[in-house]
């Protein structure tokens, strides 16, 4: 018989054995599942495989290894890496040893950016995996040359205060001061160094999670194991992840497959994530599947058919480009039956896509993803218009608008409550704790509950009346023209707004580009902005236009404007 699937919303279901959520943390939830049968992750380009007796086993010895090097339970640790297996046996090293872990992207652009997350969050050690290593502790030493000349466990750095610790998972060069990951993994310390497992508080910080920086300077955000752990039971559960046949071994034959084997092609290191990406295997008992470090890889769709995987978890616009390249294959991805995508609303022409390379898919969601909740605390799937809405909060999590000036009635600034019953723990350094999170994004909220993200609150633009006026559908024509690569429009308070253009050639006519834009805006019946901007690119992180960069530069007068 066919299934069905959707998200649900409805409370989390009765388990035949009752779990105390509020007596769990992540530790005890590795304990307990340490007898289960079969791998509860693979890394393919790795050639790795983890059974949860192999994930109890390793990231235990590596805890005790972490505290034998001086550090303490409740010391801060940076990681910086990509999907790799050595980066999750050291996230749940760390939270068995109480250390208070943070993961970061491994792309930095410069030292000083480096440097502003170790002081932000007060970081005692930073441990650095694999491909990105060598870069990352170049960076290091520029920002701080007295690291080159410090002793393991003892490092001094007068740019970074807190820093005692380094460790590096690349083997090929050694470097003063530094631990490497396989001296810590080869030496078999004392287990008695472990934090007795009654001894934890669920309610504890358990780590830092980076916000969100497209739209300002990023913050770290304090979550507890609690929250953690309640987040990514929620969904678990309302994108419906289940125990089926166990995998006993990386080479068994596709017809005794797990039935929610899921491939992973979203970075760990993305904070609102983290619990998805790490603890499913251990509250659903479905198999992980990372193709290769980097989230995105070319080998996703040779991985699903490989291992005969049902479930997909990606980001949209990546997605989109993968497909194109799969398309010309013209082979079927049947195994797929679900596909759930973070961070962006789904157009009808990526859906189409989907199904065209994967018939047999049923579900494709959606994710609202909140880094401050650790989790994806808003879902939704094709029964409401997921091209334009984003959907439902889910089990655990409920939602509150505030009222905006200039606003539509209805509109507002969304606010979410963290993991219930739960506060959320505040940002570094203070950690200031409250009720509710700002999400920083302004919404409308219609009769079945549904969500609609406007946009960034820091991205309104007002009109001369004092009203919002909504800037998307001018961007988006303005975009059309084959005269500029792409248009950002910002405020020019207190009623007036800017519109940025990137011309596609080098040297512009800036009065040219003005009319033959402003005549593009009159022909499609569209407001022509009362200031023009042009920039030769956009301030950007790897995927995202930065707004508050260009505010900065109009604030600092350093747009010219004509």
């Amino acid at each position: 018989m066919d299934q069905t699937f959707c998200i649900d919303y409805s409370q989390l279901t009765k388990r035949e054995k009752k779990i105390d959520v509020e007596a769990e943390h992540i530790s005890e939830l590795v304990h307990r599942n340490r007898m289960k049968n079969g791998i509860a992750t693979i890394f393919h380009s790795e050639r790795i495989s983890l059974t949860f007796s192999s994930l109890k086993v390793e990231s235990d010895q590596l805890a005790s290894s972490f505290l034998s090097t001086g550090l303490s339970p409740g010391d801060r640790i940076l990681l910086i890496g990509s999907n790799e297996s050595l980066l999750l046996l050291s996230i749940l090293a760390c939270a068995r040893s109480k250390l208070i872990f943070c993961l970061v992207s491994p792309h930095f652009n410069d030292s000083e950016s480096l440097v502003r997350i170790m002081n932000q969050g007060a970081f005692k050690a930073v441990c650095i995996f694999n491909s990105n290593a060598e870069i990352i502790y170049r960076l290091l030493k520029a920002a701080s040359p007295d690291i080159a000349r410090s002793e393991r466990g003892a490092v001094k750095s007068t740019a970074m205060p807190s820093l005692t610790h380094i460790f590096i998972a690349n083997e090929e060069h050694l470097h003063a001061g530094v631990y490497t990951m396989s001296s810590l993994m080869e030496t078999k310390t004392d287990l008695s160094l472990l934090p007795s497992l009654d001894s934890f508080s669920t309610h504890s910080m358990a780590a830092l999670v980076q916000s969100m920086g497209s739209t300002g300077v990023t913050r770290l955000a304090a979550v507890s194991h609690f929250q953690l752990l309640g987040g990514a039971r929620s969904v678990n559960h309302a994108f419906g992840l289940s125990e089926g046949v166990r995998w006993e071994s990386l080479h068994q034959s596709i017809q005794s497959l797990h039935q929610d084997s899921v491939c992973v092609c979203l970075p760990l290191h993305r904070g609102a994530l983290l619990p998805l990406l790490c603890l499913s295997p251990f509250l659903s008992h479905c198999t992980l599947v990372f193709p290769a470090a980097e989230p995105l890889p070319a080998s996703v769709f040779q991985c699903i058919t490989y291992y005969n995987l049902s479930v997909l978890l990606s980001n949209g616009a990546a997605l989109r480009l993968l497909l194109k390249i799969y398309e010309r294959r013209q082979t079927a991805l049947r195994s797929l039956l679900k596909v759930l995508l973070i961070g962006e609303r789904v157009s009808p022409e990526l859906r189409s896509q989907i199904r065209a390379c994967s018939p047999s898919t049923q579900l494709i969601a959606v994710g609202y993803v909140l880094s401050e909740t650790a989790s994806i605390p808003i879902m939704a799937d094709e029964s409401i218009n997921i091209n334009k809405l984003v959907g439902r909060t889910i089990t655990g999590f409920s939602c509150s608008i505030k009222e905006i000036k200039g606003g539509r009635p209805g509109m507002g600034r969304l606010f979410i409550t963290p993991f219930q019953p739960s506060t959320f723990l505040g940002y570094a350094p203070t950690f200031d704790q409250s009720e509710l999170i700002d999400t920083g994004d302004v919404a409308e909220v219609d009769e079945e509950g549904n969500i609609h993200i406007v946009c960034p609150i820091s991205d309104l633009v007002y009109d001369q009346k004092g009203f919002i006026f909504n800037h998307k559908p001018l961007e988006k024509i303005l975009a059309l023209s084959h005269l500029i690569k792409g248009s950002q429009i910002i405020a020019r308070p207190p009623s007036s707004f800017v519109a940025c253009c990137v011309p596609k050639k080098m040297p512009f006519d800036p009065h040219f580009l003005k009319a033959e834009l402003s005549l593009l805006c009159r022909e499609t019946g569209m407001r022509i902005p009362p200031f023009w901007a042009f920039l030769p690119d956009f301030p950007r992180t790897k995927t995202r236009v930065q707004k508050f960069k260009l505010r900065e530069l109009l604030s600092e007068g350093k747009l010219e404007l004509i």
